[in-house]
């Protein structure tokens, strides 16, 4: 499966500093010795369960690193990935003179209900005091279930040449926003974190 392929080739190129790091309280990780330098060449790999959405999100991904470096999608460049492994992978990489490795999947989706206010109800009412009416009015707040998906995205750059681990965040999605605004959410944050730390 391809998901397993990933897991193994995360766990042997930097299994180390993901121990290291996985402690931390923040939701992203810079190596120190690869900030301020360049990702250079980049391939990106999605591994998402849904293979369309995967290279939907490797497009857009790809899309936004090409304003700063030269960028390529793995689904692009293999029609087979699930034969792929490390070795393959490795091979692949280097073939193409890329420098930086982006896998992105996710690391887990919880079900979760949120109570949401979709009104508000009116209510007019009078009351006879002596000789007049006193109109008076009262409101309520209509509330909702709603239902959703909270996904943890994991997204880790490599570098390729070391094998060493560079970058790694968490990002936090939700089913109630399109597939679309959630990986541009992600993009968008893990290339600001990118630029301030210096490698965009």
């Amino acid at each position: 499966m391809k998901s397993n392929v990933m897991n193994l080739f995360i766990a042997g190129m930097a299994v180390v500093l993901l121990s290291g790091c996985a402690s931390s309280n923040n939701p992203t990780w810079a190596n120190p010795k690869f900030k301020d330098h360049s990702l250079g060449k980049t391939m990106v790999w999605a591994t998402f369960e849904d293979d369309i959405l995967s290279g939907e999100y490797e497009v857009l991904f790809t899309e936004c690193l090409l304003d700063y470096v030269p960028a390529a999608s793995m689904h692009n460049d293999v029609k087979d990935l699930k034969t792929m492994n490390k070795k393959s992978v490795d091979a692949l990489l280097k073939a193409n003179s890329v420098q930086t490795l982006i896998v992105t999947h996710v690391v887990s989706s919880e079900n979760e209900a949120q109570l949401v206010p979709y009104g508000v109800s009116y209510q007019t009412y009078g009351n006879q005091d002596a000789s007049y009416y006193l109109y008076c009015s009262a409101f309520q707040l209509d509330n909702a279930v709603v239902n959703f998906t909270e996904n943890s995205i994991e997204t880790t750059l490599f570098d390729v040449k070391s094998g060493a681990l560079i970058w790694s965040g968490l990002k936090e999605v939700y089913t109630f926003n399109s597939n679309t605004s959630n990986m541009k959410k992600v993009i968008n944050d893990i290339i600001r974190e990118l630029e301030k730390d210096g490698m965009l």
